[in-house]
C-alpha cells in the first residue's frame, strides 16, 4: 500500500469514527433526557431518575452497538454481492462491459487505439480483469476488515457517553427541581451541538439540522414530563 492509499485510509477511518460518534451521542442524549424529565416530575429521589436513567443507557447503548454491527455487515454482503455480480459478468464478457472499461481508459487520456488495446489485454485475462474490477469499479468499495465491530462499539461508548449528559446535574444537586432544569438547558445545547455536526455527514444546513435535533429532544422530554403527570397524578 503507497502512501496515499495509506492516507486515504486514514482519512475514512476518522471520517467513519467521527461519523459513528455523533449518531450514538445524538441517540443517547435523547432518551435518558426524556427519561430523566418524566421521572422528575413524579419521583422524590435522585437516585431513582439517576438508577433508571443508567438501565436505559446500557439498554439503548447495547441496541445501538448491535444495530451498528448490524449495519456494517449489510454493507459487506452488498460488497460481495456486486462483486459475484462483476465476476459473473466476467464470464459473459459483453460488448457493453468492455465499452465501459474503453471508457475509462479513455477518461485517463489514452488513444482510441490505446484503449482498444488495454480493453483486449484486460478481458484475455481473468486475474487481471479481476484486480481492475476491484481497484476502480466505483460501486465496489471493499468494506475493510474488523470494520463492523470498531463501529459497533464506537457507537456504543458514545451512547453512553451522551446518555450520562442529562444524568450529571442529578449527581450533583440533591435538589430534583434544580437539577431538572440544569439538565434541561446542559442536554438541550449539546443537541444543538450534535445536531450541528450531524449536518456534516448529511448535507443537511447546519442551523436548521442543529434546531431540529434540539426540538426533538426537547419534544420528547415535554411529552415524557406530561405523561407522567397524568398517569402518576
Amino acid at each position: 500500500m503507497n502512501t496515499t492509499q495509506e492516507l486515504n485510509l486514514k482519512h475514512e477511518r476518522s471520517y467513519d469514527r467521527l461519523r459513528d460518534i455523533v449518531i450514538g451521542m445524538g441517540d443517547g442524549l435523547t432518551i435518558p433526557f426524556a427519561l430523566s424529565a418524566g421521572l422528575s416530575n413524579v419521583v422524590e429521589s435522585n437516585n431513582v431518575i439517576v438508577a433508571a436513567g443508567i438501565i436505559a443507557v446500557v439498554a439503548g447503548a447495547i441496541a445501538m452497538g448491535v444495530g451498528g454491527v448490524s449495519a456494517a455487515k449489510t454493507t459487506q454482503k452488498e460488497y460481495h454481492h456486486n462483486l459475484k455480480q462483476e465476476y459473473d459478468t466476467l464470464e459473459e464478457m459483453d460488448s457493453h462491459e468492455k465499452q465501459e472499461v474503453k471508457n475509462f481508459f479513455g477518461h485517463l487520456g489514452l488513444s482510441e487505439t490505446m484503449q482498444v488495446q488495454a480493453t483486449e489485454e484486460l478481458s484475455r485475462d481473468k486475474k487481471y480483469w479481476e484486480e481492475f474490477i476491484k481497484k476502480y469499479e466505483p460501486s465496489l468499495i471493499r468494506p475493510e476488515n474488523g470494520k463492523a465491530s470498531r463501529s459497533g462499539i464506537t457507537i456504543a461508548l458514545s451512547y453512553i457517553i451522551g446518555g450520562i449528559i442529562p444524568l450529571i446535574p442529578y449527581l450533583l444537586f440533591s435538589n430534583i427541581s434544580i437539577a431538572f432544569q440544569i439538565s434541561v438547558v446542559l442536554t438541550l445545547v449539546c443537541l444543538f451541538v450534535s445536531g450541528w455536526m450531524k449536518s456534516r455527514f448529511t448535507g443537511e444546513r447546519s442551523w436548521s439540522a442543529a434546531f431540529r435535533m434540539m426540538l426533538t429532544g426537547a419534544t420528547a422530554a415535554a411529552a415524557a414530563y406530561i405523561v407522567a403527570r397524568i398517569f402518576m397524578g
